[in-house]
């Protein structure tokens, strides 16, 4: 009878011990290492969701080995949270975009040549959406190393570390994404209520994928007019397309100026249109071009959008569009380009603006779009006359002129044209 029950009790020991051994593992914790600032409400974009993606297919591993008691996606979850927490990130209870975390590599590999250290990877991104199709994405990676001998587990205290230091950087990569302004906003006492028939198209190019002339502050500036058209003119984050930098490209010009639009515009809906960035002529007719994120400046007809095909698409609107550009087609210094071999335009005139669509340039044709310190001249200004003006956009256009027009350092003459 002893002998039986030492014999049942070596059986269940052994079976414990074995389901221990598969529940072994380095139980990981997000400790922050750098203090988390606040993100200012008044900068942000209102959220209603924050979702989490694992695009990795699991914690990759290369020469090395590494046993966590936690997927590794879950951990990076709930560190994103806790910083998201300590960021006061909150989501808005009426309105707001969509964003997600998306973790796109986590890999820890052992040294090439067999050496004492091991390297692990952590990289994710900041995706804002709009409706389905994402708006803006910003990464964020970093890298951290531990050796042998010096640690029981070094492959898991190298991912241990890279975790930390990248999740540290998820406000630096909210602050250098679409949701975050770098221009601090007038408190304001209440935001007009959302229309629900506003739409929004705004678009900033700053540096460009074939190293052409830079259109400075055209991205910040386009970030401070997604902000103004929220609060000033009532369009809804789920109404608003922002296209900054690479996130601009001609597909992207060709999708939501041609698509999108028509399928949202209803007969009676106001639509607003902003481009800052680079604008070019055409040699042969002196029609004018917006440089997308992927134009070629010797090749505008294959790789640039003609402003005309701009002007029809908009035409093509039951309800019409306002269109703001800070840009120039003359080939002058500033947010212009001019092909090889071409001549500046002086002609006033580059594309007819259709019936009901109403554009607003920063300059006359032959003149160079003036800045102002850290932002367009007339975007400032014009930006600023839609606050106090309280979305009158013709008011503000001629605020806006005016205060150009007075500005030494200017020679540039703002224009409104309408259709007729």
């Amino acid at each position: 009878m002893e002998k039986g029950k030492v014999k049942h009790s070596f059986i269940i020991v052994a079976a414990l011990a074995a389901g221990l051994s598969g529940c072994a593992g380095v139980d990981m914790r997000y400790n922050p290492t750098e203090a988390a600032v606040p993100l200012p409400r008044e900068r942000m974009m209102l959220i209603s969701k924050i979702g989490y993606k694992d695009a990795t297919g699991g914690l990759k591993t290369e020469r090395a080995s590494v046993s966590l008691k936690r997927p590794f996606f879950d951990v990076f979850q709930e560190a994103a949270k806790k910083r998201l927490d300590d960021l006061k990130v909150s989501l808005a209870k009426r309105g707001g975009t969509v964003v997600e975390i998306e973790l796109t590599k986590s890999e820890v590999k052992g040294d090439i040549g067999g050496g004492p250290d091991v390297t692990a990877t952590v990289t994710y991104a900041v995706v804002v959406r709009g409706g389905l199709d994402a708006v803006c994405r910003q990464e964020a990676s970093a890298w951290a190393t531990s050796r042998k001998g010096l640690s029981p587990t070094p492959a898991a205290d190298a991912l241990q570390k890279a975790l930390v230091k990248a999740v540290d950087k998820l406000g630096n990569t909210i602050a250098e994404s679409c949701l975050y302004s770098p221009v601090a906003t007038e408190a304001k006492p209440a935001t007009p209520a959302r229309d629900p028939k506003a739409l929004a198209i705004v678009i900033g190019v700053e540096r460009y994928r074939e190293e052409s002339a830079s259109a400075n502050f055209a991205e910040s500036d386009a970030q401070s007019v997604a902000l103004v058209a929220k609060s000033a003119l009532g369009v809804g984050d789920d109404r608003l397309i922002m296209l900054l930098g690479a996130k601009a490209t001609l597909a992207d010009f060709q999708k939501y100026f041609e698509r999108w639009l028509p399928a949202h515009a209803g007969a009676d809906g106001k639509v607003f249109v902003y481009f800052a960035g680079n604008g070019a002529p055409e040699g042969k007719n002196g029609a004018g071009y917006l440089l997308p994120y992927d134009a070629d400046v010797n090749y505008l007809a294959e790789t640039a959008f003609p402003l005309e095909r701009l002007y029809a698409a908009l035409g093509q609107l039951p309800g019409g569009a306002t269109l703001v550009l800070d840009s120039c087609f003359s080939g002058q210094p500033g947010r212009s380009v001019l092909p090889d071999g071409v001549r500046p335009s002086r002609s006033e005139s580059p594309a007819k603006v259709p019936p009901g669509v109403t554009v607003i340039s920063a300059a006359s044709a032959a003149e160079s779009c003036g800045l102002d310190k850290d932002a367009g001249l007339f975007t400032r200004w014009f930006v600023q006359g839609l606050k106090d003006r309280e979305g009158n956009i013709k008011a503000a256009f001629d605020s806006a002129a005016s205060q150009v027009k007075k500005d030494s350092r200017s020679a540039q003459n703002p224009r409104w044209s309408q259709g007729q």
